[in-house]
């Protein structure tokens, strides 16, 4: 059975930035993936939390994408969703992905939002 699609996930690639004139790393270079259709289920959304800069969202997401053509070793650390043309957030990947085998699907649990949305 396919998966449900109601959003996309993009994936960082993160390159090194080489070096500068002096032989000083320079930042990584991340550019981001094709997007890939996805299933997103929230799994915690609480506005309870107090940042520096104003509300702090907790949240997290389980997020299915078909395993099919897909290798074992695909292991993301960062995902931009967008969910209903809305953009949800960049997050961290929680946990090595989990290859479910009984219905094709690869599942990932991302939480802890790299960026502020305004």
């Amino acid at each position: 059975m396919p998966v449900l699609v109601n959003g996309l996930m993009e994936y960082a690639i993160m390159q090194d930035g080489g070096r500068d004139q002096f032989n000083n790393p320079l930042p990584a270079i991340i550019t981001w993936s094709k997007p890939i259709p996805c299933h997103i289920m929230t799994v915690t959304h609480r506005n309870d939390g107090v940042a520096e800069d104003g509300v702090f969202t907790n949240s997290s997401y389980k997020i299915w994408i078909e395993a099919y053509g897909r290798e074992m070793s695909f292991y993301p650390e960062r995902v931009r969703l967008t969910q209903d043309g809305v953009n949800v957030g960049e997050w961290q990947v929680q946990a090595p992905p989990q290859w479910k085998h009984s219905n094709g699907r690869i599942e990932f649990i991302v939480g802890n939002r790299l960026n502020r949305q305004v």
